[in-house]
C-alpha cells in the first residue's frame, strides 16, 4: 500500500558508519579566527537563520525563488513560526524539492491543492515536488521543516534513482499526511525530529548522518 511504499522510498539509502574526524587546536588567534569564519558558514549552510522570514516569493507560476540548499548539497532545514510571517499565512507556492514539516507548537491550516488539514503538534506532512500548498496559522505555530532535491537521495540515472525515487515523482502521490498517533508515521515523525536536531547542533559530521537519515 502507499504506506509502505512512503517507507521504502524514505529508507532507500544505507550508509557506511559514521566517519569520526578529528581536529587539534593550537591556540593561534588566526586559526581560532578561521574557525569562527567557519562556524558561521556552517550555521548558514545547515539552514540557521538569524532573521525570521515574512514571505513567500513566486514567480507568475507561483515557484517559490528562494533556492534551498547548494548545487554540491541541495538540502535545506528551517525553523519558522508560521505566525511571523504576512498575515500568518505561508502563501501558495511549489518548488522542485520535497518538503517535509513537522507541527511541535499551535495549530496549522495546511492546504494542499484543494484539499485541507488541520496539524497539531505531533503531526506532520510530506509534501512532493511540484505540489501547491499553503500554511496558515492564528497564532504562534512553530513548524521545523527541511527541503531536499530528489537527487540529494541519489544521483539521476543512478539504479536508486530509477529504481525508487523516479516511480515516486510520477506516482501522482502529492502528499502523505503524518499524523502521530499511528505507529509507524509515529516513527518517522521521531525520525524527523533526530534529523532537526542534527541540522540544529553543529558537528563534524552533520552532513554524513543528515544524508543517512534522509
Amino acid at each position: 500500500g502507499i504506506d509502505g511504499i512512503f517507507i521504502t522510498y524514505l529508507h532507500v539509502l544505507i550508509l557506511p558508519h559514521i566517519i569520526l574526524l578529528y581536529y587539534t587546536a593550537d591556540g593561534n588567534s588566526i586559526l581560532a579566527i578561521y574557525r569562527q569564519h567557519m562556524i558561521q558558514f556552517s550555521r548558514l549552510y545547515k539552514g540557521e537563520r538569524s532573521m525570521q522570514n515574512t514571505k513567500i516569493l513566486t514567480d507568475e507560476s507561483m515557484m517559490e525563488l528562494v533556492s534551498h540548499g547548494f548545487a554540491d548539497f541541495p538540502f535545506q532545514y528551517y525553523y519558522e513560526d508560521v505566525g511571523k510571517f504576512d498575515n500568518r499565512c505561508i502563501d501558495w507556492h511549489w518548488h522542485r524539492e520535497f518538503e517535509l514539516v513537522s507541527v511541535t507548537e499551535g495549530i496549522v491550516h495546511c492546504s494542499i491543492g484543494n484539499i485541507h488539514y488541520i496539524l497539531e503538534p505531533g503531526d506532520g506532512v510530506f509534501i512532493n515536488t511540484g505540489v501547491m500548498h499553503r500554511f496558515l496559522s492564528t497564532g504562534t505555530a512553530i513548524i521545523p521543516n527541511v527541503l531536499f532535491a530528489p537527487e540529494f537521495i541519489a544521483g539521476e540515472g543512478s539504479l536508486i534513482y530509477e529504481k525508487f525515487i523516479a516511480p515516486f515523482l510520477f506516482s501522482g502521490i502529492s502528499h502523505i499526511v503524518l499524523r502521530g498517533k499511528r505507529p509507524w508515521q509515529s516513527h518517522l515523525l521521531s525520525a524527523f525530529s533526530d534529523l532537526c536536531r542534527l541540522c540544529s547542533n553543529q558537528t563534524a559530521t552533520w552532513e554524513l548522518e543528515v544524508h543517512a537519515l534522509v
